[in-house]
């Protein structure tokens, strides 16, 4: 019995041992990192008759997860296919791996196939900067900047006497251009007949710089100006003898020249071109809209809730030229108060939010320009005194412009009125309404009323 026990164990392990070899093996996956760099990996993953095959990026720390869980959260890839998978968004100098499961149709599970890599150091960003069509007027330069892989694009316009600036000087003090698109730029308030270097440079987001881009470019003499000639939307103007330049757009009548003294009113602001980022220390003359905001609308000035007594910080005289430094003023408060000049009357400047908002809206004011403004109170009054040379020129452009003299021409001022019984929350009107007895004064009026806009500009 004892023999017979044995050779029926021994058939049966005989057996057993047959059965195992005939069991088909799982194949390998196949996993190589092809190329690894900063914060990126390429590698190719196969496994030739699977019917799932998914891979998964693993950090140094993590632990490997069985095939299961891989197959169940894995990315899934082509298992016949051999081509180049990557993952991006990596940390530079930092150890990774990646893992890899299959299964087979017949249920069978590949055991988890698992390579490391370490990413490359960091790869500087280089950016490009392109400066080209550099274009000299009298007081200003236009040119166009072409930037490539920049996070920051900087740009500068200074004397030639004084050299082509660093690039850290470009980008602390410089004005600031999109670093994603090709556009023109433009400085004005220059100096005639004088030699300026552009200078501009590129930052990329690691902090790398481009070359800094220069050239040195001449203003032409000035241009005669007078008043009567026509300005046009590209910040040039021409005769008013003449009739307007065809192709161009007229969009206001010069009404006086070079900057106000005394004589008509004293001008002491500062002006800076529409955007903010030049300043105009050489004024070629004033502009005047050739229409009313919103084909003649009126607006209430303000409010004497928005400020009380103390007023939006504007002067209170009614003999100066400071409309535009009273605009920057009220634009200010606005931005305190309600982030943004607004046509709310009660807690806003409805006037001087026509004049800079809604009439750029209507009428863009080139970019050269110190951009539309509400006029001062003798801006206003001087208009009504060259009325005659105003409207004549108007007159000549048809529908296209409206005359500032004329029946129920009332027009708000920028500025505000003070006296000493506490009317500071008033501001000024002009009439240069035609049908009253005695057109062209100066009346201070609550700031709720209901007025006429026009707009001017500096260039």
């Amino acid at each position: 019995m004892t023999a017979a026990w044995m050779l029926a164990g021994l058939l049966i392990m005989m057996t057993l041992t047959s059965c195992d070899k005939n069991e088909p093996t799982v194949p390998d996956v196949s996993l190589e990192i092809q190329n690894v760099y900063d914060t990126s990996v390429e590698f190719t993953v196969t496994a030739h008759g699977a019917s799932l095959l998914t891979y998964k990026l693993l950090s140094e720390y993590d632990a490997l997860p069985s095939a299961d869980e891989l197959l169940a959260s894995g990315t899934m890839a082509d298992p016949e296919l051999t081509q180049v998978y990557n993952v991006r968004n990596l940390e530079p100098e930092t150890q990774y791996r990646i893992a890899a499961a299959a299964r087979y149709a017949d249920g069978r599970v590949s055991a988890v196939c698992e390579k490391a890599f370490t990413t490359e150091e960091s790869q500087a960003i280089v950016p490009s900067l392109v400066l080209r069509d550099a274009v000299a007027l009298s007081t200003s330069i236009k040119f166009t900047l072409v930037p490539d892989k920049a996070e920051k694009v900087a740009y500068m316009c200074v004397p030639a006497s004084e050299g082509v600036p660093t690039p850290e000087t470009i980008l602390s003090e410089g004005q600031q251009a999109d670093p994603g698109m090709t556009d023109q730029y433009a400085v004005a308030g220059l100096a005639s007949l004088t030699e300026y270097i552009i200078a501009a440079v590129a930052e990329s987001a690691d902090g790398t710089c481009s070359e800094v881009q220069s050239e040195t470019v001449t203003t032409l003499e000035p241009e005669p100006v007078a008043i009567g000639d026509w300005y046009y939307s590209d910040g040039t103007w021409s005769s008013g003898d003449q009739t307007p330049v065809e192709g161009k757009e007229c969009i206001g009548i010069v009404v006086l020249t070079g900057r106000s003294t005394v004589a008509n009113g004293e001008d002491t602001g500062v002006y800076y071109t529409k955007n903010g980022s030049s300043r105009m220390d050489n004024i070629n003359g004033y502009v005047i809209a050739l229409k009313d905001v919103a084909g003649g609308k009126t607006f209430a000035w303000g409010s004497h809730d928005v400020d009380g007594d103390d007023g939006a910080g504007t002067t209170h005289l009614d003999t100066d030229f400071m409309g535009y430094y009273n605009t920057m003023q009220i634009k200010a408060k606005a931005e305190e108060k309600a982030g943004g000049l607004s046509d709310d009357p009660v807690n806003n400047y409805p006037a001087a939010y026509a004049a800079v908002v809604l009439y750029e809206d209507e009428v863009p004011a080139p970019e050269i320009s110190s951009g539309w403004f509400l006029p001062s109170a003798q801006q206003m009054h001087y208009a009504y005194l060259y009325n005659e040379v105003i409207d004549e020129a108007i007159s000549k452009l048809g529908d296209a412009a409206t005359p500032i003299y004329r029946n129920g021409a009332k027009y708000w001022s920028s500025s505000e009125h003070w006296a000493q019984n506490g009317c500071r929350y008033w501001s000024y009107m002009v009439c240069l309404d035609s049908s009253v007895f005695d057109p062209g004064y100066i009346s201070p009026q609550q700031k709720t009323k209901d007025y006429k806009v026009r707009a001017w500009l500096v260039f």
